[in-house]
């Protein structure tokens, strides 16, 4: 073969490496670029429906009752997915220990040879099902959990509890993430002042006589709960007040049109 022959024959080979590369190399970037997108966990923000699941746990005198939500038809690898696995798990490891709790106590009291006829001893942890919010517009899921222990004392103890929970990321979510600026000062004004004038937003506040008794000084609960037109304050037992006066808790209703400068994220 002369010279010119040989060129062309290396040209071709040229050619034809590179455009198979070319291709291979198309392929292979598209292939990674689908896992990636297949691998990217679903969100959604539709309409959520929770259901309650309970654990019941009898023994001699002692009764334990523990609910939890799940958060029905979620895809695989959602964030709700993902707290419903948190949220079973969390709700059988505290029953265990709750109900460890009260056989130790069972057999402490049968130690010292205590009378127990006819008496019950309880830790229950329920959710208020009717009170359930969950705003698809806002991604906004709001629980209120209703608690009572008695270990034996001269009476049960009751509190609130609550979850709020952001459905598009699995969050937990705080006051703070709700509302801005010097809320805790405008809040303490308003509580006192639903407390003292006996308005019909402070809930089950008959027995605290228009007085203000607050643990530390502490009026902003941690618990609270969310719906369409306010936020609600939830108080326990001695929160505001002696056990005579709070044995049911109370609940202080804060209208979102009272908050209307605070107020930082929607619900």
């Amino acid at each position: 073969m002369n010279k010119k022959t040989w060129t062309i024959i290396i040209l071709v080979a040229i050619i034809t490496a590179f455009t198979t590369w070319f291709f291979t190399k198309q392929h292979t970037e598209t292939s990674v670029e689908e896992n990636i997108q297949t691998e990217t966990p679903v969100a959604t923000t539709t309409s959520v429906k929770v259901e309650v699941k309970t654990l019941n746990y009898t023994k001699l005198q002692n009764r334990a009752v523990f609910e939890y939500p799940q958060f029905l038809n979620q895809p695989a690898r959602s964030a709700l997915a993902k707290l419903n696995l948190t949220l079973e798990s969390g709700a059988n490891e505290i029953f265990k220990k709750n109900t460890k709790e009260l056989d130790d106590n069972l057999a402490d009291l049968q130690k010292y040879g205590m009378n127990l006829e006819g008496r019950e001893f309880v830790h229950e942890h329920k959710i208020d099902k009717t009170r359930i919010y969950a705003n698809p517009k806002t991604n906004i899921i709001s629980l209120i959990y209703q608690n009572y222990v008695d270990f034996g004392g001269a009476h049960g103890s009751f509190f609130y509890g609550s979850a709020i929970y952001d459905a598009k990321t699995g969050a937990e979510l705080k006051l703070s993430d709700f509302l801005q600026g010097d809320f805790v000062t405008f809040l303490n004004t308003y509580i006192t002042e639903q407390v003292v004038q006996k308005t019909a937003n402070c809930r089950n506040c008959e027995y605290l006589e228009g007085r203000v008794d607050a643990v530390d000084g502490k009026l902003v609960p941690e618990s609270f709960a969310l719906d369409a037109d306010s936020l609600v304050l939830l108080y326990g037992a001695y929160d505001l007040g002696s056990y005579a006066a709070t044995a049911t808790g109370q609940e202080i209703v804060v209208p979102k049109d009272k908050l209307a400068g605070f107020i930082q994220r929607e619900w």
